[in-house]
């Protein structure tokens, strides 16, 4: 499995033509991808998120604000996203900062990682 060269100037621009394509070819969700976090103690977490959008803003997830998840990202905005694309014989790994979206939907808000 090779990861998503880095050879593009715009890291985002390069990720937004892999992941476009993902979207058309992957069979499985393109979107998913496993998010890591750790408390403030530093004891990782993994899970699964599906990714609403990508831009120079960021990653964008929902969480709902009382899980696991939402409490590790305030505690320790550090996080790391690993996308799988097993059609396109690709991945690829981010390691953003995490912040809060701005509006809360049904008891969710929008994470950004960027």
């Amino acid at each position: 499995m090779r990861e998503a060269p880095h050879t593009d100037v715009d890291p985002i621009a390069a990720f937004q033509r892999l992941f476009a394509e993902a979207l058309q070819r992957e069979t499985a969700d393109a979107s998913a991808a496993a998010l890591a976090t750790a408390d403030a103690e530093g004891r990782p977490s993994v899970r699964m998120v599906l990714v609403k959008g990508v831009d120079a803003q960021g990653f964008r997830f929902f969480t709902n604000l009382g899980s696991r998840k939402a409490r590790e990202l305030q505690e320790n905005p550090r996080a790391a996203l690993c996308f799988h694309w097993p059609v396109l014989a690709r991945s690829s790994r981010r390691c953003p900062t995490a912040r809060r979206g701005l509006r809360k939907i049904h008891g969710c808000s929008p994470a950004i990682c960027g």
